[in-house]
C-alpha cells in the first residue's frame, strides 16, 4: 500500500476509532465519577402544549434506552436484547398525538436498528445490517399522517445510507459517493416545492482528508456535494437553517475533534468557519434556537465534550457564551431545545456521558442545573424477548 492510500485509510477510520475509544474508556471514567450508563444521544417527545414531555436517551455503556418524564420526574429504562450493542442515535415516531409511538434507535456495535414500542415497553430488533455497518444517526421521513413513513440512517462502516420502510420493514441502501465517505450525522427537511424532501449528511472525510456534507434528494435518489473548505476534521452533526419560502438558507456543521462550527451559505456554497473552542473539543450535537421577531437574535447551541460545557453562538455576530457544567468531567453529548410555546424562552437539555445525569440550562436566566439518575430505576423485563443472535465478528 502506498503512502497516500495508507493515509487515506487512516483518515477514513479515525471517527470509528475515536468513537470506540470513547466507548471503551467510559467505564473506568464513568465509575470514577459515579456513573456507568454512558448517556449519549437525547431527544424530546411531546404530544402537545399540555404535555410536559419526556426525554428519551441512549445508554451507551448500560446497553439500554432510557426515558425521563418531565411531568412525573420518573425514570425508566429498557434493556436491549443484543449485548454490548452500543446504542447511539434515536428518534421518536408518532403518526398522531393519540399514537403511543415508537422509539427507533441505532446499535453501533450491534449492526442493527432497534425498536421500542412505547405502549408495551417491548424492545425488538431488525436483522443485522451487515458486519461492521456501524449505524449512527437516524431520522423519520413521512409525507403525511397517512403515510407509514420511512426511517433513514447512516451506516458509517459500510459508507452508505439506509432506508427502512415502516410498512414492510424492508431495508434499501444507497452507497455514498467516493472516495471514503464514512457518513455520521443526518438532518431531514422538506422545503417548500420539494415533494419528498432532502437528507443532509455529515461525512467524516474524503481522500483529501476533509470532512464534507452531502445533500440527498429523496425523490431522484441523487447526491450533491457541499465543501467545508480546508478542514481535516470529521463533520459530525448538521442543521439546515432556512427563514422561509425563497430563502436559500444555510447549514451549520460541527466538527468531531476540531475547533470550529462551520456555516455553509446554500446560495453560494461558500463555507465560513467560526472558531468556538480549542482543538479536540468533541462538538457532537447542535440545536438551533430561533427567535424571529422577538428582537433577541438566533443562536446555535452546541455540546463541547472536551471543555465540559455547552456553547451558544449568535448566528449573526458570532458572539459566544459558554455554560460550564458543575465540577467533574461529564462530557456532554446530545442536546435538545425545549419550548412549550412561543412565549417560552425555553430550556436546553443535555446528556452527560460520564455521569448518570441530564443537565438543563434555563435560557432566560442562564442557570445550569442537573437531574441525577437514581442508582436503580424501573427496568423493563426483556426475558420474554427473542434472544437468538447470529454469530458475528465484533471489531
Amino acid at each position: 500500500m502506498n503512502q497516500r492510500a495508507w493515509r487515506r485509510s487512516i483518515i477514513v477510520t479515525v471517527a470509528v476509532l475515536l468513537l470506540i475509544l470513547v466507548a471503551t474508556t467510559l467505564s473506568s471514567m464513568g465509575f470514577a465519577q459515579g456513573g456507568a450508563r454512558g448517556l449519549w444521544e437525547l431527544t424530546l417527545d411531546r404530544t402537545g402544549p399540555s404535555d410536559a414531555g419526556r426525554l428519551w436517551f441512549t445508554e451507551l455503556q448500560a446497553n439500554r434506552i432510557g426515558v425521563y418524564d418531565l411531568g412525573t420526574r420518573q425514570w425508566r429504562e429498557f434493556d436491549i436484547p443484543t449485548p454490548f450493542s452500543q446504542p447511539r442515535g434515536l428518534v421518536v415516531d408518532r403518526r398522531s398525538p393519540d399514537d403511543p409511538g415508537t422509539v427507533w434507535f441505532t446499535e453501533f456495535n450491534g449492526y442493527r436498528i432497534g425498536k421500542l414500542d412505547i405502549a408495551s415497553g417491548k424492545v425488538s430488533e431488525l436483522p443485522s445490517l451487515g458486519n461492521a455497518a456501524y449505524p449512527l444517526d437516524i431520522v423519520v421521513e413521512r409525507v403525511n399522517p397517512d403515510d407509514p413513513g420511512r426511517l433513514w440512517f447512516t451506516e458509517h462502516g459500510l459508507n452508505r445510507i439506509g432506508r427502512l420502510d415502516l410498512n414492510t420493514e424492508t431495508v434499501n441502501t444507497f452507497p455514498m459517493p467516493p472516495p471514503d465517505p464514512a457518513p455520521i450525522g443526518l438532518f431531514f427537511e422538506r422545503p417548500e416545492g420539494v415533494a419528498r424532501g432532502y437528507l443532509w449528511i455529515a461525512q467524516a472525510s474524503d481522500a483529501n482528508y476533509k470532512g464534507r456534507v452531502f445533500r440527498f434528494d429523496i425523490a431522484s435518489e441523487t447526491f450533491r456535494l457541499y465543501s467545508l473548505g480546508e478542514t481535516e476534521n470529521a463533520a459530525t452533526r448538521l442543521i439546515v437553517d432556512r427563514r422561509g419560502p425563497g430563502d436559500a438558507g444555510q447549514i451549520w456543521v460541527s466538527e468531531l475533534t476540531g475547533a470550529n462550527i462551520i456555516r455553509v451559505d446554500l446560495a453560494t456554497g461558500e463555507p465560513l468557519k467560526h472558531r468556538v473552542s480549542p482543538n479536540f473539543s468533541q462538538h457532537r450535537s447542535l440545536v438551533l434556537e430561533r427567535n424571529s421577531g422577538a428582537g433577541r437574535g438566533d443562536f446555535i447551541w452546541f455540546s463541547d465534550g472536551g471543555g465540559n460545557r455547552i456553547g451558544r453562538m449568535n448566528t449573526e455576530t458570532g458572539a459566544l457564551t459558554y455554560y460550564v457544567i458543575p465540577p467533574g468531567a461529564s462530557q456532554p453529548v446530545g442536546i435538545v431545545l425545549d419550548r412549550m410555546d412561543d412565549s417560552d424562552r425555553g430550556r436546553i437539555w443535555f446528556a452527560e456521558a460520564q455521569r448518570d445525569r441530564i443537565g438543563m440550562i434555563d435560557i432566560a436566566s442562564g442557570l445550569v442545573q442537573e437531574v441525577v439518575m437514581p442508582a436503580r430505576t424501573t427496568v423493563a423485563d426483556s426475558s420474554a424477548q427473542d434472544r437468538r443472535r447470529e454469530e458475528r465478528v465484533t471489531p
